[in-house]
């Protein structure tokens, strides 16, 4: 997920300039503003309006922090770092969960409570007369 001024936005999509602008102009395209004044684009906004973007880069197109894959497209190693360690705690979350379904599951296999006992049967005079 990273951002693209409008000349880099243009090489990645194969559009013009023009276009792009129209097309954020009309709303069709999400942009962000720079302090400078020039329009930021999201290259996750450009694969969902374009479906595919990219060029042949090179290593100099790499900013700090990134590095060149197999495919020859850039990867920012410091999110891949993060989505890594999201992914564990979440596994780690998972384990948990299970081990207390197993700890629930154990609880409600235990035999239940033994049935109170039955009232004693009357005695006396009511019992004399209703046969109980």
């Amino acid at each position: 997920m990273s951002k693209v001024n409008v000349s880099e936005a243009s090489r990645l999509t194969g559009k013009s300039r023009t276009t792009l602008y129209k097309l954020m102009d009309s709303g069709q395209l999400s942009h962000t503003g720079e302090a400078s004044g020039g329009r930021v684009l999201d290259t996750e906004e450009l694969l969902r309006v374009f479906g595919s973007i990219g060029h042949a880069w090179t290593p100099q197109d790499t900013q700090p922090g990134q590095q060149i894959t197999p495919n020859r497209t850039p990867v920012d190693t410091d999110l891949v770092a993060m989505l890594k360690g999201q992914l564990a705690a979440a596994q780690e979350r998972e384990q948990r969960l299970l081990a207390l379904l197993e700890s629930a599951q154990a609880l409600l296999a235990l035999p239940s409570a033994p049935k109170e006992a039955p009232e004693p049967k009357r005695r006396g005079l009511w019992a004399r007369i209703f046969g109980d």
